[in-house]
């Protein structure tokens, strides 16, 4: 994978401004501080993407997987540490999904920064 082709203007945790991926806080708050590119080496297919999915009502019919970090790769595992939130192709009751995830993203982002709200760890990661 050519990283320099998926360079970002910003970090896609804090979107904070001057980062190609994840800065240095993003990486010690959310991977450990293990250096984790924010583009995933493969989409999130298949049948190690399927036996990691996670099910439930409480998940509002939004695909979840776990992900266990390998050598600084996200990798499906259903006993992973990480839940990882993709935005559903097709889906009929989100009209633009992936607006949605930047969205919520964007909010977890200014609770935490803007309104010092405590909030869980995350961060934006592309396939």
């Amino acid at each position: 994978m050519n990283k320099s082709y998926y360079a970002t203007p910003r970090c896609p945790g804090t979107l904070k401004e001057g980062f190609e991926s994840y800065n240095p806080s993003t990486l010690r708050g959310l991977f450990l501080g293990r250096s984790v590119f924010h583009v995933l080496p493969e989409p999130p297919l298949g049948i190690e993407w399927e036996k990691a999915q996670i099910n439930g009502p409480h998940f509002g019919g939004q695909q979840w997987y776990r992900v266990q970090l390998i050598k600084n790769q996200l990798v499906p595992d259903l006993n992973g540490g990480w839940l990882l939130k993709t935005v559903s192709p097709g889906t009929s009751d989100v009209r633009f999904p992936m607006e949605q995830a930047g969205n919520e993203h964007l909010c977890l982002q200014l609770a935490s920064q803007v309104f010092d709200i405590e909030t869980i760890p995350n961060a934006l990661i592309f396939s």
